[in-house]
């Protein structure tokens, strides 16, 4: 488990947003949200983002469509 922020799009997709080392997160993989042993939902992560442009701190945050 890595502790995040997820924020809900207007158009439903989710953004996921770590502020800790994430080994490659990759589009096509699923993303998978919980709240201790609740599955809270997820869906296909569909772009990832790195570096410039992030929140201080942020090591990666990604877009889930699709969430289920």
């Amino acid at each position: 488990p890595v502790p995040c922020s997820v924020t809900v799009a207007g158009d439903g997709d989710l953004q996921v947003t770590t502020r800790v080392a994430v080994f490659a997160p990759t589009p096509g993989q699923y993303a998978v949200i919980y709240s201790g042993d609740e599955c809270l939902g997820g869906g296909v992560i569909a772009t990832v983002a790195r570096g410039e442009g992030l929140p201080s701190g942020t090591t990666a945050a990604f877009r889930a469509s699709s969430p289920a």
